[in-house]
């Protein structure tokens, strides 16, 4: 209700009132004292409801008194005069009683109201899309995101829409034949026992887009629901997936060696050339520490770069060291190790890069 509705509704209960008013006095005036016709006032009280000022009723209890004791003046005379005052105090306590009972109730409704208003309001800034249908499945609320979110129907999407009739205009417009296979079609959380959410779900829309659904009963029985527009996490995934196939395609046909380092210092995964570099099945390798596999005289230079890396420096170092064959030959190799990002799935540290230069040495000797 915006200002100029609340104006008018202000502006007819004051007319209602004085005129109610103005009969009742009148009636009053015409009554011989001892009839209750102080009572009737309540119904002036009562037009408190109707305005949406809050302290209304109060003042149209204030006049109804002021009215009241005016008929005990000048009404005509009637019975004894206890019956009169008894009379005139009833009335004025049903007067005053009315009134303050409306103005805890319109005060009580303020609350709600606000409170409502405060809920919707953080509805709306949700950056999810946000749903509530009741035990009817009928919609209750939703925000401006889940609207946009299923724009071609959004018209249907008002509060008191059966869930069926949305999701029947959503499945005929996506072309899906059951609630499966549609994202909008769910409450599957209905069945769950105690109410438990259930479990997120991801659905592909026709449009490309992608959204993940969650849901949980309310203790009315109730279903709320939450949308996520997750297109630009799944391009992300995807776009992760092709640059780590890229990577490892690199990685395994690559001609030189090539080593990867984990957290623990220990050899993460090795190339074909790595592994046929010093006559091992790759397999054989993952596992071993660097040293492990490194001349003794050399071991010392190759621990203390692995514990640059496990320290969480960066970096590049090179060096020439020797490696130990499986067969107990060594070779020489110029060795490029690279700081490298660790993940929860992959806890790496470093790369290795491999080649051998034993023919550059033996030449120089």
């Amino acid at each position: 209700m915006n200002s100029s509705e609340k104006s008018q509704v202000s502006a007819k209960a004051i007319i209602a009132s004085t005129i109610l008013a103005a009969v009742i006095f009148t009636f009053d005036l015409g009554v011989p004292l001892g009839v209750a016709a102080g009572v009737p006032y309540v119904a002036v009280v009562l037009l408190g409801l109707v305005s949406r000022w809050l302290y209304f009723p109060i003042l149209l209890a204030a006049i109804s008194t002021v009215l009241l004791f005016a008929g005990l003046f000048l009404s005509l005379p009637g019975a004894d005069i206890w019956v009169v005052v008894t009379n005139r105090a009833f009335a004025l306590f049903a007067i005053w009683t009315v009134a303050f009972l409306i103005l805890l109730y319109k005060r009580a409704l303020e609350d709600i109201t606000s409170a409502h208003k405060s809920l919707v309001d953080a509805i709306e800034t949700m950056s999810d899309a946000f749903v509530l249908y009741d035990a009817d499945e009928r919609l209750v609320l939703c925000n401006s995101h889940y609207k946009a979110m299923y724009a071609p129907i959004s018209h249907l999407i008002v509060p008191g829409a059966h869930h069926n009739e949305i999701a029947q205009a959503w499945r005929a417009l996506e072309g899906t034949e059951s609630d499966t296979d549609s994202d909008v079609s769910t409450l599957k959380v209905r069945s769950r026992p105690g109410g438990q959410p259930s479990e997120p779900r991801e659905k592909r829309q026709q449009s490309g887009r992608w959204i993940r659904i969650e849901e949980r009963k309310t203790s009315d029985g109730g279903v709320v629901g939450i949308r996520r527009d997750i297109t630009a996490e799944k391009e992300s995934e995807e776009a992760l997936r092709k640059n780590e196939q890229r990577f490892r395609r690199i990685f395994e046909d690559a001609g030189i060696g090539m080593a990867l380092v984990s957290k623990d210092r220990k050899i993460a995964q090795v190339n074909r050339a790595f592994a046929k570099m010093l006559a091992y099945e790759p397999e054989d390798l993952i596992g071993k520490l660097p040293s492990e596999i490194t001349h003794p005289e050399d071991r010392a230079r190759t621990d203390a770069v692995t514990e640059r890396y496990s320290a969480g420096k960066t970096g590049i170092f090179n060096l020439e060291k020797r490696y130990i064959k499986r067969t107990g030959e060594y070779i020489w190799a110029q060795v490029t190790t690279s700081s490298i990002e660790s993940t929860e799935i992959e806890p790496l540290i470093a790369i290795v890069q491999v080649e051998d230069i034993t023919d550059r040495k033996l030449a120089e000797e």
